[in-house]
């Protein structure tokens, strides 16, 4: 299993052990889930996103692997509070990753982009955000 692969799957471990407003159960995938008719429940998959590699020093180097959390649930476009309550569990869920580290990898940054994906709502009325969250591995 790819180092990148092994980050991916510790992300999910640790959503499982966090405490959230909403169930949560995260699985991680290559792609989101594109069933419209399963995102009836809310949706949180992880998925691998990119790996950079710069070196540090001679015989050493790091790398920066960023994993996204999509979460996505089908929701009423007009229902502005059920969006919100979407909303604030993505707040939630970055919060609780914000500084947590893995037992291979050091955080190194978080952000969310989409905070809302427009174009999902309006042609699925899926809410759809994603996390992005980045550890360094020095080697």
């Amino acid at each position: 299993m790819s180092r990148t692969t092994r980050i991916a799957d510790a992300v999910v471990e640790l959503l499982g052990a966090g405490s959230f407003s909403q169930e949560l159960v995260a699985v991680r995938a290559y792609r989101p889930a594109a069933d419209l008719a399963a995102l009836e429940r809310l949706h949180a998959t992880v998925v691998p996103r990119s790996e950079e590699r710069r070196p540090v020093s001679r015989g050493s180097r790091e790398q920066e692997v960023t994993i996204d959390i999509g979460l996505q649930r089908k929701v009423d476009p007009d229902n502005l509070a059920e969006q919100d309550e979407l909303d604030a569990l993505a707040e939630e869920v970055t919060d609780y990753l914000e500084g947590r580290h893995l037992p291979e990898a050091t955080f190194a940054l978080i952000s969310r982009d989409p905070v809302l994906s427009p174009e999902h709502l309006d042609q699925h009325r899926v809410f759809t955000t994603v996390i992005s969250v980045s550890y360094r591995i020095t080697h």
